[in-house]
């Protein structure tokens, strides 16, 4: 944990020749009751719904590329293992934020 973002080292070879650090931050819990709309197919199976901010370093100048995303916690039935999907992907958190406040209307 880093100021409440979960953080990975993914070791990549950069002319830097050092680690680049990917970072997942919930931003927001949802309802179970959205998992119908937002992963149909997955009906009955969601464990846990969430919005959650992703921030990769890059490498260069241009800083950290972060984006926004629909994550479910899904469960398959036939054999119990556990998958995290991504359901809904966003351009801006406030692209997602926006959505949440038509979803939850």
């Amino acid at each position: 944990m880093d100021d409440g973002w979960v953080a990975q080292n993914k070791c990549e070879v950069t002319t830097s020749g050092r680690c680049l650090v990917h970072k997942y931050h919930l931003i927001k819990n949802l309802s179970l009751d959205h998992c119908e709309l937002l992963a149909p197919y997955f009906s009955g199976n969601c464990i846990d719904l969430g919005l959650v901010q992703k921030s990769e370093e890059t490498g260069g100048s241009i800083g950290n590329d972060i984006n926004e995303s629909i994550y479910g916690i899904i469960k398959d039935p036939s054999t119990e293992k556990v998958f995290v999907v991504p359901l809904m992907n966003f351009s801006s958190l406030n692209d997602a934020l926006n959505f949440l406040d038509q979803l939850e209307r």
